[in-house]
């Protein structure tokens, strides 16, 4: 603490600039969900279900998996746990062409790194090993850089007279600290911002508007004219994206017809997988062409057989954890009912194989509590804003009991808290319309 206080006495007498580079050059340590979304590509290259024909590298790929995940989850303050310094190794996929046939080849590429005590470190290795892009990592640092001068430059700084700070300057004074300060005046204002950009904005917006208009009578001819429910964007797309997606979607539904009976009724969501989510909603992957929204749409009959046989596995999974309410999460990204149904059963059978295992010390009954299952391999055992415990359907039995043991009352805190505010703004809605 006194170094920080240091560096901010200094900070404030050098200048706000040279402080900020000052701020530049310190450290960054990503969190372990930050360093699990970097990882993302390579954990996709390394997955050991796409490895199901060669059982040695499968098995090896789900060990280093399972260490590099602890590995990455370990505290700051580990530097790495107990999995630093070990050597971990990979098998990944590729393919040549034959130069005889023109074939493509598949061959397995070793790749071998050492978890070292910088986790950032470790994982540009990874990532650089095995030809996957680095720019991932250069955003988070800067990303996490330029909150930390941002946080800075934004909130002021206020010393309290007497307080103590380390330093060896006999000229130090902490009155003149705090005068430079009181009298220091941001770079920029909302009102100075305002001014220079005004007229930027309003031509912005009179270019966008013919845009904004086409996308408005597009997204309401389809609402109407095809009885589709609604159509949600769980992607980071702008305008002209999502207005020829829905003019690609509009040409797919004339092409062929037989879409609108399966559209009728049903919500549209463009994310980033195509097929029928676990809420019976129809999902088209905003990545792809028509051609591969048509192939899902065909393929939609056998998802919604797994869309009905999903009820009773969350009733399979309740009983086994003391008539917990099993609940499907509200927030994006949604899973695909196949997908959601293979996350149950996995679940399913992990708990009906620990039955030697004494269930922790709870409740008679745990109906009170709300379970949500994700399928997501970085995913992370957690409690959601709402109340519900988020349990990755790979999470190891243990893990599940000891946090519903540990988390049982803060759930149920979080639950309540919840829905005051679901009725608080219900109260305002109506007290707005009325």
């Amino acid at each position: 603490m006194g170094k920080w206080r240091t560096l901010l006495a200094v900070g404030a007498r050098i200048g706000r600039k040279t402080f900020q580079r000052s701020l530049s050059q310190i450290p960054v340590e990503p969190s372990a969900v930050n360093l699990q979304a970097i990882l993302r590509p390579f954990i996709f290259s390394v997955h050991p279900d796409l490895f199901y024909q060669h059982p040695g590298p499968k098995k090896v790929n789900e060990a280093s998996l399972k260490t590099l995940n602890e590995y990455i989850q370990s505290s700051d303050v580990s530097g790495g746990g107990p999995s630093r310094g070990q050597h971990v190794q990979f098998y990944q996929r590729h393919y040549q062409s034959d130069s005889i046939s023109g074939l493509k080849k598949e061959e397995l590429k070793v790749v071998q790194v050492k978890l070292e005590e910088d986790r950032l470190k470790t994982v540009r290795r990874l990532l650089k090993v095995s030809q996957l892009s680095l720019d991932a990592v250069d955003k988070v640092i800067e990303s996490h850089r330029s909150q930390s001068e941002g946080q800075m430059s934004d909130r002021p700084i206020k010393w309290m007279h007497g307080q103590p700070f380390s330093t060896t300057d006999k000229n130090f004074s902490h009155r003149d600290v705090w005068e430079e300060v009181r009298h220091m005046k941001p770079d920029i204002t909302l009102h100075r911002w305002i001014s220079t950009n005004i007229n930027k904005v309003r031509q912005l917006e009179m270019e966008s508007r013919p845009l904004l208009e086409s996308y408005s009578s597009l997204y309401g001819e389809l609402k109407s004219r095809y009885n589709v429910n609604d159509i949600i964007w769980n992607c980071g797309w702008r305008g002209t994206h999502r207005l020829a997606s829905l003019k690609n979607l509009q040409l797919l539904i004339n092409r062929k017809p037989v879409c609108l009976q399966l559209m009728a009724g049903k919500k549209i969501i463009f994310g980033t997988a195509s097929g029928v989510s676990f809420n019976g909603d129809i999902a088209l992957c905003s990545d792809e062409v028509s051609v591969q929204w048509e192939k899902a749409l065909d393929s939609i009959e056998n998802s919604i057989k797994y869309l009905k046989l999903i009820p009773e596995k969350e009733r399979q999974l309740s009983s086994l954890l003391g008539d917990i309410q099993v609940v499907r999460r509200k927030t994006p990204p949604f899973p695909m009912a196949p997908a959601y149904y293979y996350s149950l059963a996995n679940l399913i059978g992990k708990l009906g194989m620990s039955r030697t295992v004494s269930r922790p010390t709870l409740l008679p009954s745990l109906e009170h509590l709300q379970v949500a299952i994700t399928g997501s391999m970085g995913d992370e055992i957690t409690l959601t804003p709402e109340g519900h415990i988020s349990v990755p359907s790979h999470s190891p039995v243990w893990v599940i009991y000891n946090f519903i043991k540990e988390n049982e009352q803060s759930a149920v805190d979080l639950q309540q808290k919840y829905r005051k505010y679901v009725l608080s703004t219900i109260y305002n809605y109506c007290l707005r319309v009325s």
